[in-house]
């Protein structure tokens, strides 16, 4: 039974996880085409692409704690190292010289705090309490 419990879980953060990287995905696009459809700038690109996985892993931790039901802090901390394997590991294998830095170590950092946020802030939204008369 205890097993099946974790199984369950691991599942459901993976959903967490597939989704903020879907998010991040059709966030990025969107951004895309805004750079070479208007006048917006360069410059924009690294801030941008932060914000956009922030919110992306934020949610994604909102998803699993929901679907879980328990441990908030944990699944969205989760979520967000996750994504940030997947988002370092597509980095390496696309940008030429791609290293990580302490830059990158903070962004892991960062983004393991903001899953967890949403994580507790998924598991709050669907705890109700009892009202006793």
């Amino acid at each position: 039974m205890r097993k099946n419990i974790k199984t369950n879980s691991a599942i459901k953060i993976c959903i967490g996880s597939i989704f903020s990287i879907i998010c991040a995905i059709i966030l990025f696009i969107i951004y895309s085409s805004l750079l070479v459809h208007t006048d917006l700038n360069e410059n924009t690109i690294h801030i941008t692409v932060l914000i956009i996985s922030l919110i992306s892993i934020f949610f994604g931790g909102i998803i699993s704690s929901i679907k879980i039901k328990r441990n908030g802090f944990i699944n969205g901390s989760i979520v967000g190292l996750t994504f940030m394997i997947v988002f370092n590991l597509l980095s390496i294998i696309m940008v030429d010289g791609y290293n990580i830095s302490i830059k990158s170590i903070g962004f892991i950092i960062i983004a393991i705090i903001i899953g967890a946020i949403g994580g507790v802030i998924g598991l709050n939204t669907i705890w109700k309490p009892e009202h006793k008369n």
